[in-house]
């Protein structure tokens, strides 16, 4: 065996036995760590509550939407008179139309269950349901009231910062029932018609009921505000809710939150409607910004008429008609009047002049020019004087422009 074959045989057993010495100090522990809600959860966030009433024997159907209140009550895809309806995220999204069959059918024995609450807009006190109008039911927020600041993190000048070595909060926490029951608030004591024992419930959110003093409508609040009404209407009853949150997957442990959403369904089926649908562009706009709407639909509207008034009324096109010869010379000459070139008028008539001079003598380009007038008038029997303006001048004067013209082609018309 060769040195080198020795000495990497025993390297590799040290290095064995350093493995086997490692493991053997090592300890087997098993630590349970919250992932927070399933994917499933997070698609569906009411659906504890869903699988709970199923556990008790209710029969849930789940619809995407809201198209199921486009049916007629009475037919197969429209709930039975002794069901129960809960709609969700649909406050101020119901037509009409949707309220009245809604309102007819609770009217004839079901139970219809709806929160203030729409993800897709903003509700405060100007938002309007048809269905809480019906009601004589508003919606109001109760502000917030400031957090006192702890005087001892004030002073170390902290102020929610993490402490150094500590990682972060996370923002999206995993699920710990008696902290998220604990953050609801003084929850409200009340007792359901034939139980014995009293329930406690904790309304999430800033949204709080308006009522009329004389509604006949069994109330639920604190002094803050009212979280809970329930009105009867024909033989059915409207429960209205500032916020369905309680039964969510978070809070529908807290509490008696799970027992009363039992309690107010019927023995029928539950139909459980959530709204997905949020509002068009224009009428989220309007909602949001109605103001610059109407500033801006201003503005385009002066600025289309300022930009219109250069534009004269529309004339209608003639079409191409052949032109008589005279009308052509007519146009040339007045174009040449108006830019300054009335001279070569002028000037055809003079060469006329001469070339009918020479035709009655032979050396009349050789002449003086006064004889040349004076000859042209011996033919013509006009003034020589006449004859040599006529000849010579040069006028930017209409009228006189016409008498020059006249006598140039007087003179031409008699050699």
């Amino acid at each position: 065996m060769s040195r080198r074959l020795l000495w990497g045989t025993m390297a590799l057993l040290l290095l064995c036995a350093l493995v086997l010495l490692g493991l053997s100090r090592l300890r087997w522990e098993k630590h349970t760590m919250d992932m927070g809600f399933t994917d499933k959860a997070i698609r569906a966030p009411y659906l504890a509550a869903r699988q709970f009433l199923s556990a008790q024997g209710l029969h849930v159907r789940k619809t995407q939407g809201l198209t199921v209140l486009d049916q007629q009550p009475g037919s197969r895809k429209f709930p039975a008179r002794n069901d129960a309806m809960v709609v969700l995220d649909a406050y101020g999204m119901l037509s009409p139309a949707r309220s009245a069959r809604l309102l007819h059918w609770v009217a004839g024995g079901g139970q219809l269950i709806m929160a203030a609450e729409n993800p897709f807009i903003q509700v405060d006190g100007r938002t309007r349901d048809p269905i809480f109008q019906a009601l004589g039911v508003q919606v109001r927020e109760q502000p917030l009231k400031p957090k006192k600041r702890d005087r001892k993190t004030s002073e170390s000048g902290k102020n929610d910062r993490t402490e150094a070595g500590k990682p972060p909060e996370n923002p999206w926490p995993a699920y710990k029932p008696a902290e998220d029951c604990k953050n609801l608030g003084h929850p409200i004591r009340f007792h359901f018609n034939g139980d014995k024992h009293p329930l406690d419930i904790a309304v999430p959110g800033q949204l709080r009921l308006r009522v009329p003093k004389d509604a006949d409508a069994a109330l639920l609040g604190d002094k803050t505000g009212i979280r809970f009404a329930q009105f009867n209407v024909g033989k059915g009853q409207v429960t209205l809710l500032a916020s369905a949150r309680l039964w969510s997957n978070r809070y529908i442990g807290c509490y008696d939150h799970a027992y009363m959403l039992w309690q107010l369904t019927t023995d029928g089926t539950l139909w459980w409607l959530t709204n997905e649908k949020g509002p068009s562009l224009w009428r989220y706009l309007w909602s949001v910004a109605a103001l610059l709407l109407v500033a801006f639909a201003s503005w385009l509207l002066v600025f289309f008429w300022r930009r219109g008034t250069r534009f004269g009324p529309l004339q209608s096109v003639e079409g191409r008609q052949r032109r008589r010869l005279a009308e052509h010379l007519d146009a040339s000459a007045r174009y040449l009047w108006r830019t300054g070139h009335s001279g070569s008028l002028l000037e055809a008539l003079r060469r006329d002049v001469i070339e009918g001079g020479k035709r009655h003598r032979a050396d009349f380009a050789r002449l003086s020019a006064d004889d040349r007038w004076s000859f042209l008038a011996g033919i013509t029997g006009l003034e020589p004087s006449r004859i040599a303006e006529a000849m010579s001048a040069s006028t930017n004067d209409g009228d006189a422009f016409t008498h020059t013209v006249n006598m140039l082609q007087a003179i031409r018309n008699r050699l």
